[in-house]
C-alpha cells in the first residue's frame, strides 16, 4: 500500500512537497497545507483539527472520503473507484498475477500456528473490510477509557468491536466480496458454521485489536473479551484460528523504533499514549508453543535496533529463566541486546500485574509516567549480562 496512498493523494490534491518519508499537500477541504502522506506507512490525513478530512487512513479510506462514499455500506464501489484511481483492489494490486492463498481452510484452535500465512494483501483487504463493518461503539470505548485510552488513540490504532450479530454479518459480506475460496485462505475464517457457512473466530463480544506490518497492512486481529460471560467462555484474549504468531506494534511506530517488549497488546497501546514505542507478544504460552519460536516473529525480520538494549518487561509471576529466554528471542533477531526489566511488586499499596497496570497506577502527569518508564528500562539496560533479570 506504500505507493498507492501517494497516487491517491496526487489524484485528488495535486502535487505535494516531499521531505523524507512525508509528503505534504494543500488540503482540498480546509485549504491548509496540513494534509500529510507517509509513504512508508501507507497512511495519510489532514492534521488540521477543524478539518472534516480523515486524520489517519489508507488509500481505500482516502478514495471513500474524496468520492463521498460510505466505506462500510458501499465497499464494492470504493474498490472499483480505487482501482480506477491507483490500481488498488481492496488493498491488492490489480496489475499482474495474484499469488494464490494455499492456506488450509481450518485448523484446530490453540496457541500453535495452524497454516502458512495467506498473501498479505488478501489478509489486509479482508481484515480492513471486517473492521469497517465492526466499528467501536460506546461499549468498547468505555472499555478503552478504563485503560486510559481515549477516542483519538482508538481511531489511530484502528480498533473495532465485535458482537455475534455484527461479526456474522461481516463474514457474510466478506464472502460476497472476496469469494469463498479466497476468504477461507485468510486466518480466522473457517468452514465450520451451520449449513456449510463460513465462520469467524471472533464471533462474540470483543474489542478488536489489529496488528500491522511495517507497510501498514493488517496482519492479524486479536480479540479482547468485553463481557464477563465472554471472558469465562474463551479467556481474556483470543487470537485468530490458523494465524501465525505476530508482534503488536502501535501503528505510528516501526519495529526499528522499539524501546522494549511486553506481554499483551494493551501494554503497548497504553505505552503509546505516552509516546513510548513498545512491542507486545500475544502471550507467553502462544509465543513458546512447540515450533512457534523457531523463526523470528514476522515483524522483527529485517528490523534493526542498532545494537541497543531493548528489555523485555514480563508480567508479574513469570519465572526468571523463561523471561530471559523470551528477552533473547525478541531482541536478538532485530540486532538488539536482550535484558529483563522487572516491574515492582506494588505501586503504592496496589499490587502490580503488568506494564499497563503499572503505568496507569502512577501519578497521571505524562512526564512522570514517561520518566518512570525510562528508569525501569535504564535499570534493565544496566543489568550487565544479556538477559539478566533486575
Amino acid at each position: 500500500m506504500k505507493g498507492e496512498v501517494l497516487a491517491v493523494c496526487s489524484r485528488y490534491l495535486g502535487p505535494g512537497k516531499t521531505s523524507g518519508k512525508r509528503t505534504t499537500y494543500r488540503c482540498s477541504r480546509c485549504g491548509k497545507e496540513k494534509f500529510e502522506a507517509n509513504h512508508e506507512r501507507g497512511i495519510a490525513g489532514c492534521w488540521n483539527e477543524a478539518c472534516a478530512a480523515p486524520r489517519c487512513t489508507d488509500a481505500l479510506g482516502l478514495v471513500a472520503f474524496f468520492e463521498g462514499l460510505d466505506e462500510r455500506l458501499q465497499f464494492p464501489e470504493v474498490v472499483k473507484k480505487a482501482h480506477e484511481v491507483a490500481g488498488v483492489v481492496g488493498g491488492m494490486r490489480a496489475a499482474g498475477p495474484r499469488p494464490s492463498a494455499r492456506a488450509r481452510a481450518a485448523g484446530s484452535p490453540g496457541p500453535e500456528p495452524q497454516r502458512a500465512e495467506a498473501d498479505p494483501e488478501v489478509k489486509n483487504a479482508a481484515y480492513r473490510r471486517l473492521l469497517s463493518l465492526c466499528p467501536p461503539t460506546d461499549r468498547s470505548l468505555a472499555f478503552w477509557r478504563s485503560r486510559g485510552v481515549g477516542e483519538e488513540l482508538v481511531a489511530e490504532g484502528r480498533f473495532g468491536e465485535a458482537t455475534p450479530k455484527a461479526a456474522r454479518a461481516a463474514t457474510r459480506a466478506l464472502e460476497r466480496a472476496l469469494g469463498r475460496k479466497r476468504l477461507l485462505g485468510v486466518p480466522g475464517f473457517f468452514a465450520g458454521g451451520g449449513r456449510g457457512r463460513i465462520s469467524f473466530t471472533l464471533v462474540g463480544d470483543y474489542a478488536l485489536i489489529p496488528y500491522h506490518d511495517r507497510e501498514g497492512r493488517i496482519t492479524t486481529i486479536e480479540g479482547r473479551a468485553l463481557t464477563a460471560t465472554q471472558e469465562e467462555r474463551t479467556g481474556k484474549y483470543v487470537s485468530l484460528r490458523g494465524s501465525a504468531n505476530h508482534l503488536y506494534v502501535f501503528p505510528r511506530y516501526r519495529p526499528d523504533d522499539l524501546l522494549a517488549f511486553c506481554e499483551g497488546p494493551i501494554g503497548a497501546i497504553v505505552a503509546a499514549r505516552y509516546g513510548l514505542a513498545v512491542g507486545a507478544i500475544q502471550g507467553l504460552r502462544r509465543f513458546h508453543a512447540p515450533g512457534a519460536a523457531d523463526e523470528p516473529l514476522p515483524e522483527l525480520r529485517g528490523a534493526d535496533l542498532q545494537g541497543r538494549v531493548a528489555p523485555y518487561v514480563p508480567d508479574r509471576g513469570v519465572g526468571k529463566e523463561l523471561a530471559e529466554e523470551t528477552a533473547c528471542a525478541l531482541a536478538e533477531p532485530a540486532r538488539g541486546l536482550p535484558a529483563v526489566a522487572v516491574l515492582p511488586e506494588h505501586s503504592g499499596t496496589a499490587p502490580v500485574e503488568d506494564l499497563d497496570g503499572w503505568l496507569l497506577s502512577l501519578p497521571p502527569d505524562p512526564r512522570v509516567r514517561r520518566a518512570a518508564f525510562g528508569r525501569l528500562l535504564a535499570v534493565g539496560a544496566s543489568s550487565g549480562e544479556h538477559g539478566a533479570t533486575v
